[in-house]
């Protein structure tokens, strides 16, 4: 599966959400920074309740100023703080990017993400990793990397993070209704409110058989996991509407062919077909803006 969400802070100001429910299906929400339970973000308690009231999905990010294994056990303590009485459908992520973190080194860094993403796990959250690729790359041990779900940060045309990820924020311009400005764009391939709705995470009330088989992501390559069978795939043309639409739509973002503002909404309108058509020209393929057999083997395997 593949699902597509925006990330949200003060920065954003005031939202829509019941606009923004058309064009993305979550939010990852700045919930708190540092190790006060004070220090709550100043949009986080009204992006909540909103985006709940609109029935949008809801993560949250901690963002990350310790420098030290206690600090880091503080900012989780702050944290949970803040979350609770809240009921989350994606993870609680660790938001790691200051240089002052980065400058205590590698080994230090590793041991400041465990601690937080422990003191959360035990407290009952599913937690994960905010960071760009060079410094997941750079600063983080591949034991820890491999151990939490990894939201990377690349902006690109496809992610090149080696390791296991769930979700990827590919790009800090993209356009969505609900709100004025650039948002941070995401790709999520992980069914994560299923997970953690299961197993009684984030809030939610335990089930009666707790499940007890432990979830480890894949690593998904966003072209090659949108591979369908070639077979199972209707031509599709403007007018159409559904997930092989979305399938496609995804497709052509991945190569760089702007959808903004509608994104992969499965809804196949004029943009789309402006799109197709310029991706065909480009392929040297017949150019109708239809996606047809030619242009489905060609959108996969290029």
């Amino acid at each position: 599966m593949t699902t597509t969400g925006i990330d949200l802070s003060t920065y954003n100001g005031n939202v829509n959400f019941n606009e923004l429910k058309k064009d993305v299906d979550f939010v990852i929400l700045k919930s708190g920074y540092g190790k006060s339970a004070t220090q709550v973000a100043e949009k986080f308690e009204v992006n909540y309740r909103e985006a709940k009231a609109a029935g949008i999905p809801v993560g949250v990010y901690h963002y990350c100023y310790a420098t030290s294994v206690a600090e880091a056990k503080q900012e989780a303590e702050a944290c949970i703080a803040i979350l609770r009485g809240k009921q989350l459908e994606f993870p609680v992520f660790y938001d790691v990017e200051e240089n002052m973190t980065f400058a205590r080194g590698k080994s230090v860094v590793s041991d400041i993400i465990r601690t937080f993403c422990s003191t959360l796990e035990a407290a009952g959250y599913y937690v994960g990793l905010y960071m760009s690729k060079a410094h997941l790359m750079t600063y983080v041990s591949e034991d820890v990397r491999n151990r939490y779900s990894v939201w990377v940060a690349q902006y690109y045309y496809e992610c090149t993070y080696p390791n296991a990820y769930g979700m990827w924020q590919y790009s800090d311009d993209g356009r969505v209704r609900g709100i004025n400005g650039a948002v941070d764009m995401d790709k999520c391939y992980v069914d994560y409110e299923k997970i953690i709705k299961a197993n009684g995470l984030n809030g939610f009330p335990k089930p009666e058989t707790p499940k007890t088989e432990e979830f480890k992501p894949e690593a998904p390559k966003p072209i090659e996991q949108l591979k369908p069978e070639a077979k199972k795939l209707p031509v599709v043309k403007k007018g159409d509407k559904g997930e092989t639409v979305k399938i496609a739509q995804t497709i052509l973002e991945l190569k760089g062919y702007d959808l903004s503002p509608y994104s992969s909404d499965g809804d196949f309108g004029n943009l789309t077909e402006k799109r197709v058509k310029e991706y065909q020209t480009k392929a040297n393929i017949n150019v109708t803006g239809i996606i047809d057999e030619q242009t489905w083997i060609s959108l996969i395997g290029g």
